[in-house]
């Protein structure tokens, strides 16, 4: 399923077998996760496992979970949320990942 006006960069997966999710959290570069809600935060757990750095949501307890080592933004304030993505894609990384620097302006 691709989510509306983001093209095929982005694909909304309804279910991933636990022997697959190695897979997909090798591969991220970033997640992204702005829950409005409480709850655990299972995916910032694993993609920390793997390394993966995170842009979460300032609530608890995704703030407790994270802590201080990653990007907390509140899910409320979208131009605080496309400020931090801003400037994260202009991190080394990213800048010198073709698929991220063909899309930058």
């Amino acid at each position: 399923m691709l989510i509306k006006g983001l093209g095929k960069e982005v694909i909304h997966l309804e279910y991933v077998s636990d022997k697959d999710m190695p897979f997909f959290y090798n591969a991220l570069d970033l997640l992204v996760c702005l829950p409005l809600y409480k709850g655990f935060g299972l995916p910032l757990v694993e993609a920390m496992a793997y390394g993966v750095p995170i842009m979460a949501s300032n609530i608890t307890p995704m703030s407790e979970v994270v802590g201080d080592s990653e990007l907390l933004v509140n899910p409320y304030d979208l131009n605080g949320i496309t400020e931090a993505l801003s400037s994260i894609m202009c991190l080394p990384i990213f800048c010198s990942n073709p698929c991220f620097s063909e899309a930058m302006p």
